[in-house]
């Protein structure tokens, strides 16, 4: 690494070391961000916030809209079921039911019931769609971990798009090839310090319907997130493997044809406001 760029990486440490003691968070240049984000207001509600169902958080992932216009959060199906966040076969456990409720929050981690920030209502499951359908493949069953939230009321109106940090995403991706770099945001609570941490995660192998990633580390309440390859498309959502030692990503792409195929018409990620910047971390 260059001694410009060292410098660079001291100078974002040691502006992140002086806002957490100051007790603020410093506001960074158009473009630019910090690696600790601020709580969201009530009018941030997108991706990185958390969806608690039954009292289990999740994170959520991207933004999505449907053909009559319904607004959606999504996040990973296995946080709408009974069976927890480390079930990991689709085809062998059932979903919540439609319209349970969801309640859109932050700061809801370590028995911590936190900030609601808006009301919402599961809409689909792809566990319940591939119940309906009779799905016995098992790479499908274990790896089409998908669902959608329809935010509610006043909320629908207060959703963005854009992602913390990273900003973006800019349309839907297929899985990239193993080696290549993947970027998310995790832990709306981590280490005791408030904020969205920026991750920066490659894949390890891969497969039809979802990839492992490095390096493992997180809240099981970050299943669920969403993560972008590196031009920015939207293409995985976080899961933890059964045993909780490992970190898997889902293909958003693959999950998305097959809502459309299964009762949401017309779903279409809504982009972020802004292009994705890859170069925040440098």
């Amino acid at each position: 690494m260059s001694s410009g760029l060292l410098l660079r990486a001291a100078v974002r440490v040691l502006a992140v070391v002086l806002a957490l003691v100051a007790g603020v968070v410093l506001a960074a240049p158009v473009g630019v961000a910090s690696s600790a984000f601020p709580v969201p207001e009530v009018d941030r509600i997108g991706p990185g916030v958390q969806l608690v169902t039954h009292g289990v958080p999740c994170t959520a992932a991207f933004a999505f809209r449907d053909r009559a216009g319904r607004t959606y959060l999504g996040y990973a199906a296995r946080c709408a079921s009974p069976a927890g966040r480390l079930a990991g076969n689709g085809c062998r456990h059932r979903s919540w039911p439609r319209g349970t409720p969801v309640r859109v929050a932050m700061d809801a981690v370590r028995g911590r019931r936190g900030q609601t920030l808006a009301r919402g209502v599961l809409r689909y499951s792809s566990w319940a769609a591939m119940h309906r359908a009779a799905t016995h493949d098992l790479r499908v069953c274990r790896n089409n971990d998908f669902a959608l939230v329809q935010v509610l009321g006043r909320g629908s109106r207060s959703v963005s798009p854009t992602l913390d940090y990273w900003d973006g995403p800019g349309g839907v991706g297929s899985l990239p090839a193993p080696g290549a770099a993947m970027f998310g945001c995790t832990g709306m609570v981590a280490s005791g310090v408030r904020g969205l941490n920026p991750d920066v995660a490659t894949l390890r192998q891969t497969w039809r319907w979802g990839a492992g990633i490095a390096p493992v580390r997180g809240l099981r309440s970050d299943v669920g997130a969403g993560y972008v390859d590196d031009q920015g498309r939207a293409a995985g959502i976080l899961l933890a493997a059964p045993d909780g030692q490992r970190r898997l990503v889902a293909s958003l792409s693959l999950a998305m044809r097959f809502a459309r195929h299964h009762g949401v018409g017309g779903l279409r990620l809504v982009p972020g406001a802004s292009p994705f910047h890859p170069s925040a971390v440098a």
